[in-house]
């Protein structure tokens, strides 16, 4: 019998409660809607305009709504005109329903239930996550409240915790709690775990987000990085509840080195069920972007191309539903992806066309102001030549003067690129949109004067000649 009593497991005298804070809801209360002649209503005439119903339509009407004031419902839902609401509020019975962006908000309580003061009493709760497919496990520690050096009888030490919901999956809240065990050796540490798990469901709506840049050679060829690069997002809000969403806030946190221009939009913003909302967001750098330093480094040596993928930012988004918890979401990272020519020699080059307003006529020649940017992938001080040569356009445009020009870099490092500005005369052969012919970019070899091509353009301009 002693054997057994020292071997039973030690239960220390602590009562371990937990709470989530959520907002309440107010209790409802039927109220008659619906009283027959048995029960007092009047008999009316029915006047001559409105046609005698049916004894079919009657009793599916009568069996619809509750008959007198304790009546339950039969069949038919509870609806704002049948019910009204008291002035007591009711707690969820558990845990009750998260969703995706909304804070946990939970208070914790450990209570000496003994008749001695209880020694060493600390609290240690975390938050666990299930991993997903598209969502990795995770663990976060939210408070380690250390009690009293003494916790008297029926004291209590309490823990606040607080933690925004991110991951669509099962979570687990984690309670431990230490206090010291007498033993005939003297004090020794114990540790009581309690575990609740509760389920997280999706935001009450969902968003799609596309990326949009301009391909027009007006755009692409434009010296502005603010006007080249310029970027769009378009996000489509769709309403997926059954109750109405206040969007109280939809912005970008925006990368180095984008910014945003916020569109002209009337917050909050009201989603009624299925409610549609599009939003489209303009970003533009506020400094070039070197293009080699973003590439990957998955393509292979036979790819023409590479992939690139820019960062724009993070989608923050902040609602509001009647009787719920306020929600706020972080979604992201939004990139730009595209691909860019692969570097041919060590370099990587642009082609830009300077904006003019000098107008364009048939058969006058024309000057069309050009600006080659050449990055270098390493940093070298051997002399380099490059040459570009003008394609023409058939019958379309032809070129006055020289077709090749020559521009020699002595040395270069890859912190900014080389910048190399000249001039082409164009002769225009026809009235309408007329392109300008194509260019292609040579660097000759010192030793061999051998040309490698490193870039070509099909098309550098078209203009549109009255």
């Amino acid at each position: 019998m002693e054997a057994s009593q020292a071997s039973a497991p030690y239960i220390p005298p602590i009562a371990v409660k937990v709470m989530r804070v959520s907002a309440p809801t107010l209790a409802p209360r039927l109220v008659p809607a619906f009283e027959t002649v048995a029960e007092g209503a009047p008999v009316l005439p029915a006047p001559h305009s409105v046609a005698t119903m049916e004894a079919s339509v009657w009793d599916a009407a009568q069996a619809s709504m509750a008959q007198g004031s304790d009546a339950a419902f039969v069949q038919a839902p509870v609806s704002m005109r049948d019910s009204s609401y008291t002035d007591q509020v009711l707690l969820p019975a558990s845990f009750g329903t998260v969703a995706v962006g909304e804070t946990f908000h939970a208070v914790i309580s450990a209570t000496n239930t003994s008749t001695r003061p209880l020694t060493g009493v600390r609290i240690r709760v975390e938050l666990h996550s299930e991993g997903t497919e598209k969502f990795a496990p995770t663990s976060f520690q939210l408070a380690d409240v250390p009690g009293p050096v003494a916790l008297a009888p029926g004291a209590q030490v309490t823990a606040v915790v607080r933690h925004g919901i991110e991951a669509l999956a099962t979570h687990a809240l984690v309670c431990r709690i230490r206090s010291d065990q007498p033993t005939a050796q003297g004090l020794k540490e114990h540790w009581l775990a309690k575990q609740y798990r509760f389920a997280v469901s999706p935001p009450p709506f969902v968003m799609s987000s596309a990326v949009q840049v301009s391909s027009g050679l007006r755009v692409t060829r434009h010296p502005d990085v603010r006007e080249r690069e310029r970027t769009w997002i378009r996000l489509q809000l769709r309403n997926t509840s059954a109750r109405p969403v206040h969007i109280e806030s939809l912005h970008v946190e925006t990368t180095a080195p984008w910014t945003w221009a916020a569109p002209p939009t009337d917050t909050p913003i009201l989603l009624m069920p299925q409610d549609l909302h599009q939003a489209l967001l303009e970003l533009t750098p506020t400094q070039p972007i070197v293009p080699h330093a973003l590439r990957s480094t998955e393509a292979t040596s036979a790819d023409a191309t590479v992939p690139a993928a820019w960062p724009l930012g993070q989608i923050r988004i902040a609602w509001r539903v009647p009787g719920a918890e306020p929600g706020r979401l972080r979604i992201g990272p939004i990139v730009r992806r595209t691909r860019l020519p692969r570097p041919v020699q060590g370099w990587y080059a642009e082609l830009y066309v300077q904006p003019t307003d000098l107008p364009w006529r048939v058969d006058e020649p024309c000057t069309l102001p050009l600006r080659v940017s050449l990055w270098p992938i390493a940093s070298t001080e051997t002399p380099c030549t490059w040459d570009l040569v003008a394609d023409d356009a058939g019958k379309e445009t032809y070129y006055v003067g020289e077709q090749t020009h020559s521009y020699t870099v002595k040395s270069h490092d890859t912190t900014e690129p080389v910048v190399w500005d000249l001039t082409w005369t164009i002769v225009p052969c026809r009235r309408g949109v007329v392109k300008t012919g194509g260019a292609s970019l040579y660097l000759r070899d010192a030793a061999t004067s051998t040309r490698h091509l490193v870039q070509s353009w099909p098309c550098v301009w078209e203009v549109s000649v009255p």
